[in-house]
């Protein structure tokens, strides 16, 4: 029996020893062919030579291609591991002349090989002929002998002229010509007629070979034209022809893939799996293996668009068969290596992939893992509820989208079901999706502009240059000019200025005219119009002028050195990593540059060195860049690289760089003249993107430097500071950290000692009703050592019970330990007891809160989670709590059930935390009026100042992009616009510049980060961030993730980062800005009713302190605030139709992290992941009596929850404070005026002490822990 290696092999020497050149297999990914998706058939890399586009050293070739059909036109992946004869992967041999040899030596040549090498029986063989090509027919007939019985002809049987079996075309127009097909016939005990009759798809007549004459050219009418050298294309699958030289009907049967199956299901039974022999599962494992491992080989990872995504959709379809059949842990990536056993000679480039494939599979497997479990899940319930035979289509997108099943893997399942999917269904909700994605994306305003012409690029050539201002918007509208101060674009007939595009930021510089200058800071593409967008620093500008444009030349040249970087880099990464290394996304901008490619795991230290080696050589090297128009196929030929999915015009640009054109890439960005200008390249990070996408950034020049100096800087200050030099600091960092181990080693063992009394002597066991109880406090223990150190005092004293105490800052804890010989003691019981407190009689407390108020804020709260408090500003008293959701409380009454008690603390939306005073959350842009407060009296700005707010900023010599929401910027904005339109970059800058340190201290003068004092308990401290607090929050992480980042403040300045408060610290804050920095601490009780004493204490707060700020910057940013509401404004929209007047500030509080570069989409996040939505207010701007702080938890933005406080405020002051409902007199002789108790002095109720803590002071005293113990036994 012939094996499958010997027949490729025999194939390649026969056509070898008729004058063919061997050529080897392309990539089954066509890198030089972005239209298609991969290498399909054996004539793919030869399609230029087809065309007439190429020419080859031969004029006969022969090969055996790599091909795969799984995606595009060509998709056999359903049909796999049900029919005989499907594959993902299969080997097409072939041979071609072009313009060698025709018909007779094609024909011949495939009869002698059938028969005289590969021995097959003439008489099993039939042939096909097209019905009108005699010349093929005759050659079969008189020459190689078939009789004519044997010789089918077929006509145009496709519905259309030349619509044949036997017609080929390319296209609808171009080469074409018949086909001769050659089939072997099984024999008649094998179901299945001829080819044309009515039974052709049985399995008795099996087509082996195909072999197309490209013999007409055909033009756009139809007609056919002879070719002046018409050329041959056949193919023919190996595994066909090796299961008929097998014997065997199917192709799972030769033996290339009995061996892959034998491992497939030695592999399931490792994995826990039941393989069953000859089950499709099998089949579909074996032959998904082959195309995993030829698609990795080639560059293609798992992911979810184009190419990777088809690879994903084979893995996940092996690995759920590998679920049905049983297995419970990762088996896939184990037949790597079996698929290189059988395969790597003929292609040893899987040999030395092996184990690289290896490790992306397995990363594979172990990620669809994950949710495969829980998907099917989702699918058996789907299946139990559904009516009739058909998949509702939001469940099939349910499992793709949420549960990364892909559409043919659910189709699979549907199959064994006997069921259908419903793909109308599945395509309207993916076309839903991509809706919202799309909506999503639109951050910038430049699309919606109503632009006329185009605008000629002249900045390859030039950094400065004449042009005629042709139109002027502002606010999206077309304007005929812009005064002094205005933002606005401009578009130019022509210009200099390099509009963002292909990865590389747009130009910022300067258009003067002779009546004004307009300061560009950012230019955009629309088009073919290039759009300028900045403001005007003086003067005006008016359409019509003629403006001179300057681009920053210096920042120009910073962003070229990046951009020809990037090719370095995109070429170094495929030389040191592999082929596979493909461009992802880049961004190109005068600080850095970020290139993101395919690549499955981090890089190494020597990788990094080896690319940066490369990259520098090239610099070094000083080659000049050269860079030409050409066409797309000139290109192609000399070697660019094109991306699949890019769309390239007729003509391109081709930029080619370094000694034997390391780089040649299709390129629109700017460039440096020679190399050496980069200077130097270094490797500043890496990380991952997404699964098989990772990213890395690259400095040049004068930013390389600075990051140099930087990195030396800090070397040579942690040498310093541990007092050795930079040679000797990583054995000195070792050391240290051995000696802090130790230590920490130390220090728990004394603990534990001083917990256990050391020698004991000094602990007093007391024996109460007969029990030996012990009663402790030891402080400052974690709850493992207070454990073991309450079970080994037990142990080793013969107690029967012991009670340790420990306060740790506002935290108490209380471990009780009873010795398994005293069963009648109960430690729950126990410390149920010490929790006890005795009944006192209390006061009437009479509270600040409107109850009409009170309930109007439930009523608005009603549906939503969030909180709500409204404070008087005059006096401190709150007016309005509510915090959504809430529990029952008299499930409490009389001891909650542990069902119920489960219930409400799983709950993820937490109904058991009191939202107002212990929910805390970043504060968003609300922290923005503090932060201006704070610029204002540091002197960091003025009220007068003004400043740059572009759509994103850098640190200085950083390369990461902070951006503001508002993709396109304001512009420049004063302190009160900034506030008013909520701009990110402004405060970006300003905060960092001025740092923690300084901005801190006038931060704090508002509460924020301590407690508000209100008289209730438990209430959150929340945190102002500092040094001081990150060392302290995380002591256990290494020293340089406890040290202060100056980078952190940057989101702090607009109140996200580590910012947390509690809706009642924002109230408070407002409260205090409003009242012009007088401070109340927020209090519920107004009145106290003393029963026993038959006394009223009137609650008569005074101010604690008054900020040492000016009045004239609290009326700045006040009136900055009441803007808010105005057009222009973020919450404009509830300033519509106000009564009073008002301020108020909007904010968004990010929940999880948005990767640079990417979009928010809500619709695309679990509800809680989404944006919080909050919204600050005081009115009326006069004398405000009102405060309210409103969060929507995962609301969206800030003015979503604009409109509460709105409503809120307009019942407050228009109903309750004027017309007929004015509040009712109150008589107060007889009654004290005194400081609220609650608030200060000895009746001082502590967030802190609530009834466990204060259960938790007994054991201060042991006769009451003593006592405890022996109450709780029975």
């Amino acid at each position: 029996m012939m094996k499958s290696a010997e027949i490729r092999q025999q194939y390649l020497k026969f056509f070898e020893s008729k004058g063919h050149t061997i050529v080897a297999s392309s990539p089954v990914v066509p890198h030089d062919d972005p239209t298609l998706l991969f290498a399909n058939a054996g004539m793919n890399q030869f399609k230029d030579v087809f065309l007439g586009f190429d020419k080859r050293p031969y004029s006969r070739a022969t090969t055996a291609q790599k091909c795969i059909r799984a995606g595009g036109k060509h998709n056999d992946l359903e049909n796999v591991g049900y029919t005989a004869r499907h594959h993902t992967f299969f080997e097409m041999m072939g041979n071609f002349s072009f313009g060698d040899y025709f018909k007779q030596d094609a024909i011949k040549f495939a009869w002698e090989l059938l028969t005289t090498v590969f021995k097959l029986p003439p008489e099993k063989l039939l042939v096909t002929v097209y019905a009108e090509d005699d010349e093929a027919y005759d050659i079969w007939a008189k020459q190689v002998g078939v009789p004519a019985e044997r010789i089918v002809r077929i006509g145009d049987n496709k519905g259309a002229r030349y619509a044949s079996d036997n017609f080929w075309m390319m296209g609808d127009t171009g080469p074409c010509g018949p086909c001769t097909e050659i089939f072997y016939d099984h024999g008649p005990e094998v179901a299945g007629g001829p080819p044309g009759s009515p039974e052709e798809d049985g399995d008795r007549f099996i087509e082996i070979w195909n072999i197309v004459f490209m013999q007409y050219n055909r033009d756009e009418s139809g007609e056919l034209h002879p070719l002046p050298r018409p050329s041959v294309d056949t193919g023919m699958g190996l595994e066909r022809v090796a299961a008929v030289l097998q014997h065997v009907h199917s192709n799972y049967e030769i033996d290339l893939f009995v061996n892959l199956l034998a491992a497939a299901a030695q592999a399931v039974k490792d994995a826990g799996g039941t393989p069953e022999t000859g089950s499709p599962s099998l089949k579909v494992i074996a032959d998904h293996i082959r195309a995993t491992v030829f698609l990795m080989v080639d560059g293609v990872l798992p992911g979810n668009e184009g190419r990777g995504y088809v690879l994903r959709r084979i893995m996940r379809r092996a690995i759920r068969h590998g679920y049905k059949l049983g297995q419970n842990q990762p088996f896939f990536y184990k037949l790597v290596a079996p698929l290189v056993k059988e395969m790597g000679e003929a292609y040893p480039e899987i040999v030395e992939a092996e184990e690289r494939i290896t490790d992306a599979v397995r990363r594979e497997e172990e990620r669809f893992a994950q949710t495969l479990e829980a998907g099917l899940e989702v699918l058996e319930k789907a299946l139990g509820e559904m009516r009739g035979t058909e998949i509702p289509g939001e469940t099939v997108f349910k499992l793709y989208d949420t549960y990364g099943f892909p559409v043919d893997l659910t189709a699979d399942i549907a199959r064994e079901r006997g069921l259908t999917l419903d793909m109308d269904g599945y395509d309207a909700a993916m076309a839903e999706q991509r809706e919202r994605a799309k909506a999503a994306g639109k951050f910038d305003a430049a699309q919606k502009l109503d632009i006329s012409g185009k605008t000629a690029f002249d900045g390859y050539e030039k950094e400065s240059g004449s042009a005629q201002i042709m139109q002027i918007f502002a606010d999206g509208k077309a304007v005929t000019k812009l005064d002094a101060g205005a933002q606005g674009v401009v578009v130019l007939d022509r210009t200099p200025f390099y509009g963002e595009s292909g990865g590389q930021v747009g130009d910022t510089g300067t258009l003067r005219t002779t009546s004004g200058v307009f300061r560009v800071e950012d230019t955009q593409k629309q088009g073919d119009t290039f759009l300028h967008i900045g403001r005007v620093e003086s003067g005006e500008i008016s359409v019509g002028e003629t403006a001179q444009a300057e681009i920053d030349r210096d920042r120009r040249a910073a962003i070229k050195r990046h951009h020809s970087a990037t090719h370095l880099l995109h070429k170094a990464l495929r030389s040191t990593l592999g082929t596979h290394v493909q461009q992802k996304g880049s961004l190109v901008d005068d600080s850095r540059t970020r290139f993101d490619f395919s690549h499955d795991k981090a890089l190494t230290a020597a990788e990094i060195a080896q690319v940066e080696a490369m990259m520098n050589a090239q610099i070094l090297g000083n080659a000049p860049v050269v860079i030409e128009q050409m066409s797309r196929d000139a290109a192609q030929k000399k070697g660019a690289m094109a991306l699949f999915g890019e769309k390239y015009g007729d003509v391109v640009r081709v930029v080619s760089m370094g000694d034997n054109n390391f780089s040649i890439e299709l390129c629109g960005g700017t460039h440096v003249a020679r190399l050496g200008e980069i200077g130097l390249a270094k490797v500043v990070s890496q990380g991952a993107v997404s699964a098989g996408v990772r990213r890395i950034e690259v400095v040049c020049g004068l930013a390389a430097l600075a990051h140099l100096a930087h990195s030396d800087a800090l070397l040579t200050e942690s040498a310093a500071l541990l007092k050795t030099d930079s040679e000797h600091l990583p054995e000195r960092i070792a050391a240290l950290q051995q000696q802090l181990k130790a230590q920490e080693k130390d220090i728990q063992t004394l603990k534990r000692q001083l917990a256990q009394g050391g020698d004991g002597g000094s602990i007093d066991i007391k024996t109460v009703k007969g029990w030996k109880t012990l009663a402790l406090q030891r402080d400052g223990l974690d709850n493992a050592t207070l454990r073991d150190t309450a079970d080994q005092l037990r142990d080793r004293l013969g107690a029967d019970v012991v009670v340790i105490g420990s306060a740790d800052g506002d935290s108490a804890r209380l471990i009780v330990s009873v010795n398994k010989t005293a069963k009648a003691l109960h430690a729950g019981n126990i410390i149920r007891t010490l929790r006890t407190v005795p009944p006192q009689n209390g006061q009437t407390l009479k509270l600040a809160m409107d109850i009409r108020l009170q309930q109007e804020a439930v009523r608005l709260m009603r549906g939503k989670r969030g909180a709500m408090v409204a404070i008087n500003p005059q006096t401190g008293g709150v007016l309005a709590f509510v915090s959504n959701p809430s529990f029952n409380p008299n499930l409490f009454i009389d001891g909650i059930d542990s069902e119920n008690w489960k219930a409400l603390n799983e709950n993820w939306q937490r109904p058991l935390i009191n939202r107002v005073t212990q929910g805390l959350y970043p504060p968003g842009s609300t922290f923005k009026p503090f932060m201006a407060m704070a610029l204002l009296e540091s002197g960091k700005i003025t009220q007068s100042s003004v400043i740059p707010a572009p759509g994103a900023w850098s640190i200085p010599g950083t390369k990461h992009m902070f951006r503001d929401s508002v993709r396109s910027g304001h512009g420049s904005a004063n302190l009160s616009k900034a506030i008013q339109v909520s701009s990110d970059t402004f405060f970006y800058r300003l905060g960092f510049e001025m740092g923690i340190e300084k901005i801190r201290p006038y931060l704090a003068e508002f509460d924020f980060g301590q407690q508000t004092g209100i008289d209730l308990p438990n209430e959150y401290r929340g945190v102002l961030p500092s040094p001081e607090w990150k060392e302290k929050r995380f002591s256990k992480l290494p020293p340089e993730r406890r040290r202060w980042n100056t980078a952190e403040m940057v989101p702090i300045s607009i109140g996200q980062g580590y910012n947390a408060y509690t809706p009642l610290q924002m109230a408070h804050a407002t409260a205090t800005l409003a009242n012009n920095g007088v401070v109340y601490r927020p209090h519920l009780v107004k009145e106290l009713l003393d029963h026993n004493k038959q006394q009223i204490t009137l609650i008569d707060p005074k101010p604690q302190r008054v900020l040492p700020f000016k009045q004239s910057n609290f009326n700045y940013v006040k009136a900055a605030m009441a803007k808010v509401l105005q057009p222009g404004g973020t919450a404009r929209k509830i300033g519509v139709g106000l009564k009073y007047s008002m301020g108020g500030k909007t904010g968004t509080a990010q929940v999880v992290q948005i990767a640079q570069g990417k979009n928010y989409n809500a619709a695309a996040l679990a509800e809680q992941h989404r944006d919080h939505a909050w919204f600050i207010a005081f009115a009326p701007m006069e004398k405000p009596q009102i405060a309210i702080a409103v969060i929507l938890e995962n609301g969206g933005w800030g003015a979503n929850a604009a409109p509460l406080a709105r409503g809120l405020s307009d019942y407050y002051l228009l109903k309750l404070k004027s017309g007929g409902d004015h509040d009712i007199p109150v008589d107060n002789r007889n009654k004290t005026d005194v400081e609220n108790p609650l608030l200060a002095g000895s009746g001082t109720v502590r967030p802190s002490e609530n009834k466990i803590t204060e259960a938790f002071r007994t054991i201060h005293n042991p006769e009451a822990a003593h006592s405890a113990a022996s109450e709780a036994a029975p």
